[in-house]
């Protein structure tokens, strides 16, 4: 039996962070990605959650339509950034200013997600690494608002000022991304 000393007591030194990676080269990495970190240095965990689309050419070539294959994944955060820096990518680290009980809930929504067998739907425009990012931090911020102290000039307009913004010096990927969303 368990005594009062012997119950397990949560930690309480819980971080979030939304991790922004640079664009890569290729055509569907063009606009970079999104994930969550989640830490918890009294457990010795470090852990990023990543929403990413099923790595084949068939999803790849099914996103465009609408019906790729997408799922939550979880990493250990220094092989994450390995691979990203390995590509020669930047990855910016934002802290999110989430209570002790709203990290928990997430690591525990973003936990189940990884378990599940389940895909989701990834498409270009509305399911993406970025959009289910948010979909989990909304999850645990129960209506409470997002509000950015910074962002940067091509985060600030409509989905076109986006792509150009990111394309930026590579005139091959914003040719391509820029047919997909079409003219205007």
């Amino acid at each position: 039996a368990q005594t009062a000393d012997d119950s397990f007591v949560p930690p309480d030194d819980l971080t979030t962070s939304l991790l922004i990676c640079q664009p890569g080269r290729t055509f569907y990495s063009g606009f970079g990605h999104c994930a969550l970190r989640l830490q918890c240095p009294s457990r010795s965990m470090d852990v990023t959650f990543t929403y990413a689309l099923d790595d084949n050419l068939q999803n790849r070539i099914a996103m465009f339509s609408g019906n790729g294959a997408g799922r939550y994944s979880s990493v250990l955060t220094p092989t994450f950034l390995c691979e990203y820096v390995g590509q020669g990518r930047g990855v910016v680290s934002y802290p999110i200013n989430l209570d002790v009980e709203q990290t928990r809930s997430l690591w525990q929504i973003l936990d189940g997600e990884n378990a599940s067998p389940r895909h989701r739907t990834y498409n270009f425009l509305h399911t993406n690494c970025a959009s289910m990012c948010f979909y989990a931090l909304k999850r645990v911020m129960a209506g409470e608002e997002i509000v950015w102290e910074e962002l940067s000039p091509g985060c600030t307009g409509t989905y076109r000022t986006f792509v150009r913004y990111v394309s930026q010096g590579r005139p091959w990927t914003g040719l391509f991304w820029t047919t997909i969303l079409g003219s205007t």
